[in-house]
C-alpha cells in the first residue's frame, strides 16, 4: 500500500513537472512573440533574455535590459528589468513590477518617476481573447521619491480602469492618490516636467471611455485601439496657488482625432500656462498670448471660466486662440 502510494505521488510529481516544463516554455514564447509583434507595430524592441522561473506554482518571467522606442523617435523607455508574474494555473491575472526609477523620453523631453513601488495588475476574461476587465496600477511615493521643492507627498497613487458594466468595450477610468496623514500638496516648485513624481498626486481623473472594441490580448499588436467617445466627469490639476478644473465629451471623427468641447475652470493662470507651456513646448510668445488671454477673461477674479474645443486642427481656447495640436483618437 505505502509503495502504491510512493508510485502514485510520484507519477503526479512528474506529471505536474511535464505540466509545468511545458507550460513556462509556452508561456515565454507567448511573451517573445509579443515582443516580435510590437516590432510589426513601429515600435523598436530591444532585450538581452527571457527567463521563466517560479515551479511549482508560478510562471515567473523576466525580460532583461529592455530598449522600447516608436520607430517615429518620440517615445524610448529603458528598464533593467520587467518581471511578468502569474500562477501556472490561472492566465487571467497577471502582475506586472519595474524597478524604480520609471525613466522615458516623449518628444526628447526626459521624464522621472522616482517611486518605491511600481506595479500593475491586470485581470482578463477567461475566454479564448482574455478581455480586459480591470487594470489597478499602484505607484507608492514618499517625499524622498517626490524631490527637492516637495510637501508631503508621500502617499500612494492608483490608476484603475475597470470594463463599464453596460458594455465590455467601455471602460471606466480613475486617477486619484491617498495621501499620508501628514500629507500636505506638492508645491508648485516640485512641479517640473521632469519629476513626475511631484506632479501625479496633484492629478484626480473620473472618466468614461468607450472604444472601438473591447481591449484583448491582440491589442496594439494586431489591432488598434481607438476611441470613440470620452466621457470627462471630473479631471483636476491643482496646487495651493493654481489649478484647474475639467469636465466635458469627446468624439471621435476619424482615427486619428477627438473632436468636442470641455468646460474648465482654471486658478492661478500664469503659473497654470507656465507649466503646460513646457510640457507641450509651446513657443514663448505662444504662452504669453495665452497667458494675456486668460487674465483678460478672468479680469478682477482668481479664477475664470474657459470653453476649450477639440478638432483635427488643434485645439480652441475660448473664441479666438488656437493651439495647433489635436488629441489622438488612436492609443496604439
Amino acid at each position: 500500500m505505502i509503495r502504491v502510494l510512493i508510485f502514485g505521488v510520484m507519477a503526479l510529481v512528474i506529471a505536474w513537472s511535464g505540466y509545468w516544463l511545458i507550460g513556462s516554455n509556452s508561456h515565454k514564447k507567448s511573451v517573445v512573440e509579443l515582443l516580435e509583434n510590437l516590432k510589426q507595430r513601429g515600435w523598436v524592441v530591444e532585450y538581452s533574455t527571457v527567463t521563466v522561473r517560479g515551479f511549482p506554482n508560478r510562471f515567473d518571467t523576466r525580460i532583461e535590459n529592455v530598449n522600447l522606442s516608436h520607430s517615429s523617435g518620440k517615445v524610448t523607455w529603458q528598464s533593467p528589468w520587467i518581471d511578468i508574474l502569474l500562477l501556472s494555473y490561472n492566465f487571467s491575472h497577471v502582475i506586472l513590477v519595474l524597478p524604480p526609477p520609471l525613466e522615458f523620453s516623449i518628444s526628447d523631453r526626459r521624464l522621472s518617476l522616482p517611486a518605491q513601488k511600481l506595479t500593475a495588475s491586470i485581470e482578463m476574461s477567461s475566454s479564448e481573447s482574455f478581455a480586459l476587465e480591470q487594470l489597478i496600477v499602484e505607484i507608492a511615493q514618499d517625499e524622498t521619491a517626490a524631490g527637492e521643492g516637495a510637501s508631503g507627498a508621500n502617499g500612494e497613487t492608483i490608476l484603475a480602469v475597470r470594463t463599464h458594466p453596460d458594455a465590455r468595450n467601455r471602460y471606466d477610468i480613475s486617477l486619484h492618490t491617498m495621501e499620508s496623514l501628514s500629507g500636505g500638496r506638492p508645491s508648485p516648485a516640485a512641479g517640473t516636467p521632469e519629476n513626475l513624481a511631484a506632479l501625479i498626486p496633484l492629478l484626480n481623473i473620473d472618466a468614461v471611455a468607450e472604444l472601438a472594441s473591447p481591449v484583448n490580448s491582440s491589442s496594439c499588436t494586431e489591432q488598434r485601439v481607438e476611441v470613440k467617445r470620452l466621457e470627462i466627469r471630473s479631471a483636476g490639476f491643482a496646487t495651493e496657488t493654481f489649478g484647474i478644473e475639467v469636465r466635458g465629451n469627446l468624439e471621435s471623427i476619424d482615427e486619428h482625432a477627438l473632436q468636442g468641447s470641455v468646460h474648465s475652470t482654471i486658478r492661478g493662470t500664469n503659473e497654470l500656462v507656465l507649466l503646460f507651456g513646457t510640457w507641450l513646448d509651446l513657443p514663448k510668445a505662444q504662452m504669453m498670448l495665452l497667458s494675456l488671454a486668460l487674465r483678460a477673461m478672468s479680469g478682477d477674479s482668481s479664477s475664470v471660466d474657459v470653453d476649450l474645443a477639440f478638432s483635427d486642427t488643434g485645439i480652441r481656447i475660448g473664441r479666438y486662440l488656437e493651439i495647433e495640436r489635436f488629441v489622438p483618437a488612436t492609443l496604439c
